[in-house]
């Protein structure tokens, strides 16, 4: 691929000018299977602001930023967690963005730096919309870790149901965390998604007296 050559032979203007005019569209599969690969290729074992320039170039000629997330897919998918997180840290168009970047960035710098850099973008009023996203994703820690005291005027209600429907992961303080949701219920028996909850427990409990049965 042409611009796979112009990435190799440090020309990410070039290369970002032949993938911007391309004469057919290039769908969200490609850039993710296609491009992504050869991008990722071009760049092992180079620098990383060598790749983080040439995804500027690419942003810069006008690569919409959905089709970017899903090149930087490539050596996500790898393990490569710092040059996975340069690539989605630069994408600001939807928060998701921001929680895929502090996903690898915890990977590679550890949950205390990520966190303080992800509040640096998804500020705690912002926590109800974006713990939709987290669940989503299978982030389950951050609606824990996110921050410890919820204003209930933002989706409180919400976020704790999240945290109720949230399955239990091998090496969380699972105890602590029960702990915390028998807790809150208990002085906020009341409101839709709290009513939720108790359905949810419900089933939970049918689930574990089928399965004793069984």
């Amino acid at each position: 691929m042409v611009a796979q050559l112009f990435w190799k032979h440090n020309k990410p203007q070039e290369a970002a000018e032949i993938l911007n005019r391309s004469p057919v569209t290039i769908t969200l599969y490609e850039w993710e299977h296609d491009i992504g690969p050869l991008f990722e290729e071009a760049y092992e074992g180079r620098p990383i602001d060598s790749a983080r320039d040439a995804f500027t170039a690419l942003q810069q000629a006008g690569i919409n930023e959905f089709s970017l997330y899903r090149l930087a897919f490539a050596p996500a998918r790898h393990g490569k967690h710092e040059i996975a997180y340069t690539l989605f840290s630069q994408l600001r168009s939807n928060p998701s963005f921001f929680l895929y970047a502090y996903s690898h960035h915890k990977a590679w710098k550890g949950k205390d730096e990520a966190l303080a850099v992800l509040h640096q973008h998804i500020p705690v009023s912002q926590f109800g919309p974006a713990s939709n996203v987290m669940y989503d994703d299978g982030q389950y820690d951050l609606l824990w870790d996110f921050s410890d005291q919820i204003d209930l005027k933002v989706l409180g209600d919400y976020v704790w149901l999240l945290r109720a429907a949230t399955p239990a992961q091998p090496g969380t303080p699972d105890q602590d965390r029960k702990q915390a949701l028998f807790s809150y219920y208990s002085q906020h028996p009341s409101g839709h998604y709290n009513t939720l909850e108790k359905w949810l427990r419900l089933v939970g409990q049918l689930r574990a007296f089928l399965k004793w049965c069984l």
